[in-house]
């Protein structure tokens, strides 16, 4: 994956995040992953691509869900 797909997915999930109204810390309470690894998506940095599938499908499943942290 190029470092622009990154940034554009890290871009994606802040947003997302935001429009939920939840902290990086709530997200990752729910999502179990670590907060850095959450801040280091949503600035673009290297990450795994199971970390991104992760984090993506935990703000799908709390959107659809209209679970608030």
């Amino acid at each position: 994956m190029t470092k622009t797909a990154i940034t554009n997915i890290g871009y994606v999930v802040k947003a997302a995040r935001e429009a939920l109204k939840i902290s990086t810390s709530d997200l990752a309470r729910v999502s179990g992953m670590r907060r850095p690894s959450i801040e280091a998506i949503e600035k673009g940095r290297a990450t795994t691509a199971k970390e991104r599938h992760d984090l993506a499908a935990t703000i799908a499943w709390i959107a659809s869900h209209g679970v608030s942290a």
